[in-house]
């Protein structure tokens, strides 16, 4: 089992050119915070999910796909609820399968096994739970799930309240069937944190669109700073933390 760095960058939500949501300049802030990532040297990208403004849109798509190809790094993509996983797999990620119109998958790469969810319905259907019960049970003791919507309550009341993973109760008693370590890389909340539940640890990735107030119930913006998450996996022990522009 090889070291593995990763950049994990989420909820883009680039919107059209020229467009300013809550005033921000979101292709500008992406490429900030991409351009911190890739100086980290990571090993591979990882896009967790809405990287369009509303809803899917291909020419975001490909202009986003463009900006990840001049890297030069490889990278993997997943759906979040603001995308189009049939649009997203065919610009991404052309070589996989959609399956039911969700966008799920997994790899072994430098002898770790990664699991890609789609949550874009902010839930799993049912053949995607049998997949993930598959794939946990193939994985070894530390198993790395890469899905958009954090599986737990995250204490961030304005997302827990409107926006909330809608199979919360149906996770908890599914993670109870494993004697494993499970990791969970999110995004979607719009802020950090990092939840520990039983035997597994959710790490929650803030966007590089704006970042939310988690002290107040009602929507309030914190900041606007792009960011991007840190991984490092080794054979014994796992590194993660924020990096902001």
């Amino acid at each position: 089992m090889e070291k593995m760095r990763l950049a994990i960058l989420s909820d883009l939500h680039i919107a059209g050119e020229g467009e300013r949501p809550f005033d921000v300049d979101t292709r500008s802030n992406f490429l900030q915070a991409l351009d911190l990532a890739v100086d980290d040297r990571p090993d591979m990208l990882i896009i967790a999910g809405d990287l369009c403004f509303r809803e899917g849109d291909r020419e975001v798509y490909v202009w986003i796909k463009t900006e990840l190809d001049r890297s030069s790094l490889p990278y993997r993509v997943i759906s979040g609820n603001h995308d189009n996983p049939a649009l997203l797999q065919e610009v991404f990620h052309p070589n996989k399968s959609l399956k039911n119109n969700e966008f799920y998958y997994s790899e072994n790469i430098h002898g770790h096994h990664f699991i890609f969810c789609d949550s874009t319905t902010a839930e799993l259907c049912k053949d995607q739970w049998h997949w993930l019960k598959e794939e946990i049970e193939a994985s070894g003791d530390k198993v790395f799930i890469f899905i958009h919507h954090p599986p737990f309550r995250a204490a961030v009341p304005y997302m827990d309240n409107h926006h909330a993973f809608k199979q919360m109760e149906k996770m908890e008693d599914f993670i109870g069937n494993f004697d494993k370590n499970l990791f969970f890389f999110c995004g979607h909340y719009h802020c950090e944190k990092t939840i520990i539940r039983d035997q597994s640890i959710t790490f929650i990735t803030p966007s590089t669109f704006f970042n939310l107030d988690d002290r107040y119930e009602d929507f309030a913006i914190l900041n606007k700073t792009p960011s991007f998450r840190r991984l490092v996996i080794s054979a014994d022990q796992i590194e993660t933390g924020i990096f902001t522009v």
